[in-house]
């Protein structure tokens, strides 16, 4: 196995910081229900799908938004199929190392680590399973582990509360119900990946909705996307194969 030399994780570990924005805020909210957290939070109410609703955002996945790569196949190697490896590029850069789209696939078409069949369309080329990517994490020095929605530490508390105590995740989920496209629902099952960049909690502390960076339309507001309870239940806990991939270290 090839390791990447110079690659270190950022360990500074921050404690939670909670702010407030947007119009309407009320004083004495309480943040127990998000509990020992190492990322910041922010009440807002401008946030999409709880518009006018006071929730608490946590992750800054606004700002982390424009670092990351929210349109996959525009590498130099003509693999479309990549949202796998466009995902382990985001991951690794929420763990603080630079990588961008062109070196992840450049690596994993290098070592195995891909589909890459020379007959086959470039919509085919890149496609990765959940072993490929915590490989090619692992190359880069991030130890990671796979979840499934029936595990707790894979249900959308324990994404939340991964991404919440500083880790990184990127997940499995059906493209078709995710876009709301039924051309690429394609039976139901697992056929996309994407980046989990925020956890959003009611002002009880329930899980509401996760941000996300979706690179499979290319769309610039996809950067940071806000699904519903209901979208994620579409989308990830019924889909047949669906997954999540968990830093095992805090890296955020």
């Amino acid at each position: 196995m090839m390791f990447m030399e110079g690659m270190q994780l950022d360990e500074a570990m921050e404690p939670v910081n909670i702010t407030e924005t947007g119009e309407g805020v009320e004083a004495g909210i309480d943040y127990d229900g998000i509990g020992e957290k190492m990322v910041d939070a922010e009440v807002r109410t401008d946030v999409e799908n709880f518009e006018g609703e006071e929730v608490i955002v946590i992750g800054n996945p606004f700002e982390v938004a424009g670092n990351l790569d929210y349109k996959q196949g525009d590498n130099p190697y003509g693999a479309r199929g990549d949202c796998g490896l466009t995902s382990c590029s985001n991951f690794l850069n929420l763990c603080g190392i630079e990588a961008t789209e062109d070196d992840v696939v450049g690596f994993a078409l290098e070592n195995g680590l891909c589909a890459n069949n020379p007959f086959a369309s470039p919509e085919h080329v890149g496609g990765t399973n959940d072993a490929q990517l915590e490989t090619i994490l692992e190359c880069y020095g991030v130890e990671s582990s796979v979840y499934y929605p029936d595990d707790s530490q894979g249900s959308l508390e324990g994404i939340a509360s991964a991404v919440e105590e500083g880790h990184a995740v990127m997940m499995g989920v059906n493209a078709g119900y995710l876009w709301d496209e039924p051309a690429y629902v394609d039976g139901g099952d697992v056929n996309h990946q994407i980046t989990v960049t925020g956890a959003i909690r009611d002002t009880e502390g329930e899980v509401v909705g996760l941000t996300i960076c979706d690179s499979g339309r290319g769309l610039e507001e996809d950067s940071c996307r806000v699904l519903s309870i209901s979208e994620l239940q579409d989308c990830y806990a019924t889909a047949g194969g669906a997954s999540v991939i968990i830093s095992d270290e805090v890296v955020r």
